[in-house]
């Protein structure tokens, strides 16, 4: 009963958090859909856009860092963005529960959605995506006990064309178990699918990288770029043929870092 009357009030605090079970999305191919264009070797920077990725490639929570991120967020303008580990601290007790996604909402004074990625503790764990505008919906695929794959079709600007904005599917994902694996490119198959196009950023523990990349070889219409090899935790992105990662950036946010991933819309 407690746990129900957690997820009301955070529901009602102005955020989207995903749901277990599957969702009220039409059927889609099991196989990804065929691509559209051909890969060119030729970078067209107006149609690129940046995705931020902040994060410690830990286990750590991002609740003592959640200023320096939304600060960082303001300041560089980055949406669509994603903040690793901002946990719902105590959240079964009412005077010391801390909604770390929530605070990052109000101080970066962006739209955030909150992907679960499971209980530990007192603490519910999971990451945020930061949006520049607003959604109605979220659609989400179970990839483990608790754990979610969530996509949501969002937007951001070009970084070469100020007034031209490029649609991104955007699916997002933390993998920290071996048997997560096998959900998680399930879920892949799924967002990757033609009604979907996702492209997939998300982290995965460094020890079971191999492993998911051995499973999404089975999807040959896939690419997986392993992004960040330097933690606990790898970054890493997929996608069919109607996007490319061009190239990465990073730079120091508090306790985390922040990856900038440039990708372009072919």
């Amino acid at each position: 009963m407690k746990k129900n009357i957690i997820w009301m009030a955070l529901l009602m605090g102005g955020w989207l958090f995903t749901a277990c079970g599957g969702s009220d999305a039409p059927d889609t191919p099991d196989n990804p859909g065929t691509p559209d264009k051909p890969v060119t070797q030729e970078w067209n920077k107006e149609n690129t856009l940046n995705v931020c990725y902040i994060t410690s490639l830990s286990e750590a929570s991002s609740a003592g860092n959640v200023e320096k991120a939304a600060d960082y967020l303001k300041a560089k303008g980055c949406t669509p963005a994603i903040v690793d580990r901002t946990d719902v601290l105590n959240y079964a007790d009412q005077s010391a529960c801390q909604n770390t996604s929530t605070q990052l909402s109000f101080l970066s004074a962006k739209f955030c959605s909150f992907v679960m990625e499971g209980y530990k503790g007192n603490d519910i764990q999971g990451s945020t995506v930061v949006l520049g505008h607003k959604i109605n919906t979220v659609e989400s695929e179970t990839i483990g006990d608790g754990c979610f794959m969530q996509y949501v079709k969002t937007q951001g600007k070009s970084i070469a064309k100020a007034n031209k904005t490029i649609v991104l599917p955007l699916a997002m994902v933390k993998i920290s178990a071996k048997e997560q694996v096998a959900g998680a490119v399930n879920a892949v198959k799924k967002f990757s699918a033609s009604a979907y196009k996702a492209v997939v950023v998300g982290e995965v523990k460094t020890s079971i990288a191999d492993d998911l990349k051995a499973q999404l070889a089975t999807l040959p219409a896939m690419k997986l770029t392993l992004v960040e090899p330097a933690g606990e935790y790898t970054i890493f992105m997929t996608t069919g043929e109607s996007y490319i990662l061009r190239s990465t950036a990073t730079e120091t946010v508090g306790t985390q870092t922040a990856y900038t991933l440039s990708i372009e819309e072919l």
